[in-house]
């Protein structure tokens, strides 16, 4: 957990602020060879979520981060067998696997490919029985034909790259204003973000995960921004900004520089010119990304945020409460902090459900980043790869000791 020096997993460590750390033990009592018990501070329903992500792992005490970057430690159904940099990592059976009979696989082969259109042919001559991402648009109709056909399958499921959204820095102007911020949710057109920034691989998604803890897809489209035809909301948003700003408005737009993420600030920056506002996008490397963020060194940004267990604990903790580990916003809310540690300590999920979505509301009337549709993702397989799966996140990474072959 990253307590008094010892090494932090940055996707797990936030687990400490529910364990009992000031115990001599930390919160984490041995009981015996095989077993640990955890104390904790109030109740936490989703410990066990992020106990099976990847980043928290069970490795020899004394173990240091430089020990770390020597060799693999783990026990998982498969070992390393033999890596290249940046183009293959080989993995073999685990003989010494704590399941009986598991891994059923001898081994597998974790190819390193750049860009959707290598990984995509590799996959289509067979040269890999399994791959990710979403079709391109010249690969959408050959996917769709060896599916129908049974040849290959696909599975398909939200991102956990989320919430994504159009940040703002409220805590200076322009964006201190409410009426702007608000103008802008009602600007910018969310089934076009779809169609050009996501190719259609999206759904309307706003703090909380559609369908799960959040509002259900057809909630989302009835309101203000989301809903269609476009042309009212995007009216009433040119009106509200041409009353504030009748001189027009200039703004620096902070865009990480990587493919994908200028992708969407250009279409976002496109949006708000047709609102009457002069966009400049400032194209900046990811590190500088981070530290200017933490910093609130911006005045506007479009991103997409990763989380590790999909829980409201971990939504709201990390991104909007006082002092969040990536609260890059400068959202601050004393009422707000306290609700979230109430929704935290809720066992009963239904109710835990309903101070979650309050949770929501507040943010939303508050509207400190812009909400926008969350991508999808997608697995493909040959039909003689069985059982393959999507994890409870990316995090939760692949254990692939269940994939079996029906043609071996």
């Amino acid at each position: 957990m990253g307590l008094h020096g010892q090494t932090i997993s940055a996707r797990s460590g936030w687990m400490k602020e529910f364990i009992d750390i000031d115990r001599a033990d930390n919160g984490i009592e041995v009981v015996d060879d095989l077993t640990f018990k955890v104390h904790l501070i109030q109740p936490f329903s989703s410990l066990a979520n992020i106990l099976a992500i990847g980043f928290s792992t069970i490795i020899p005490e004394g173990i240091v981060t430089p020990d770390l970057q020597k060799r693999p430690y783990g026990s998982g159904p498969f070992k390393l067998k033999s890596f290249q940099r940046g183009a293959l990592w080989q993995y073999a059976r685990n003989p010494d696997y704590f399941k009986p009979g598991l891994p059923y696989l001898d081994g597998y082969d974790l190819l390193l490919m750049d860009g959707d259109a290598i990984v995509q042919a590799a996959f289509l001559t067979r040269k890999v029985d399994v791959s990710s991402g979403n079709p391109t648009t010249d690969n959408k109709p050959i996917f769709q034909k060896r599916i129908a056909a049974g040849e290959t399958f696909m599975l398909t499921a939200p991102s956990d790259c989320r919430p994504q959204s159009v940040n703002l820095n409220s805590t200076k102007p322009p964006f201190n204003n409410l009426r702007l911020r608000q103008a802008l949710n009602l600007g910018i057109d969310r089934e076009a973000y779809k169609q050009v920034v996501q190719d259609g691989y999206s759904i309307p998604s706003l703090i909380l995960d559609t369908g799960g803890w959040g509002r259900t897809e057809a909630e989302i489209l009835a309101m203000p921004g989301w809903r269609q035809p476009h042309d009212a909301d995007l009216a009433e948003a040119k009106r509200i900004i041409k009353e504030l700003y009748p001189s027009g408005l200039d703004l620096k737009m902070m865009s990480r520089n990587t493919s994908g993420y200028m992708r969407g600030n250009e279409f976002i920056a496109g949006e708000l010119r047709k609102l009457g506002l002069n966009i400049t996008i400032e194209p900046v490397d990811t590190s500088v990304t981070f530290s200017r963020a933490e910093k609130l060194d911006y005045t506007i940004w479009t991103y997409w945020f990763c989380q590790t267990t999909n829980t409201p604990e971990e939504l709201f903790g990390s991104y909007f409460i006082t002092g969040g580990s990536r609260n890059w916003i400068g959202y601050s809310d004393p009422k707000f902090d306290a609700a979230y540690s109430d929704m935290t300590a809720t066992t009963d999920l239904v109710l835990k459900k309903k101070k979650a979505l309050a949770l929501e509301d507040t943010i939303l009337a508050f509207l400190p980043s812009i909400p926008t549709p969350d991508s999808t993702r997608a697995r493909h397989g040959y039909s003689y790869v069985k059982d393959l799966i999507f994890p409870i996140t990316n995090y939760t990474w692949h254990k692939n000791e269940l994939i079996w072959r029906s043609d071996v």
